[in-house]
């Protein structure tokens, strides 16, 4: 496991533990995924922050869903923190286009868990993007040859 320095527009936020790893394919784009085991508590406020951004988000799809089809269905999060069910740093090379990066959290409504939602916050690659690069390519070495 190793520790890394995460970076916003802002400036450093803070650091991450990432733990295994997952490499998708397509023909447009390769994603790789990193499971974040531990983070800086700056890194958590920001993550907070585009919780509550989701959670409005959220809320107003249902809604509309709702009226579209007239049915009820229950768009408001209760008040209680959420559950987090997974959390990432995603690295995404679309056909054409830059590699992107995001921390990735997906939670559920404490009380309704019917009520799920994922965030992300944009980071900027540090250093450590030229070792993941590596073993993302040897990954796909070994699993194409």
């Amino acid at each position: 496991m190793k520790t890394w320095k995460v970076r916003t527009e802002s400036g450093t936020i803070g650091k991450i533990k990432l733990d295994e790893y997952s490499v998708y394919v397509t023909e447009e784009n390769i994603t790789v995924n990193i499971d974040i085991v531990q983070m800086s508590v700056a890194i958590k406020n920001e993550l907070m922050r585009a919780v509550e951004i989701a959670k409005k988000q959220e809320s107003k799809e249902l809604s509309q869903l709702s009226k579209r089809y007239g049915r009820s269905v229950s768009s408001v999060w209760s008040k209680k923190p959420v559950i987090k069910k997974f959390v990432y740093l995603c690295i995404t090379y679309c056909a054409g286009d830059s590699i992107k990066h995001y921390i990735i959290m997906g939670f559920e409504d404490a009380e309704n868990n019917c009520l799920t939602a994922e965030c992300k916050l944009a980071v900027i690659p540090l250093s450590y993007i030229r070792k993941i690069k590596e073993r993302i390519i040897s990954r796909i070495y070994n699993h194409f040859i």
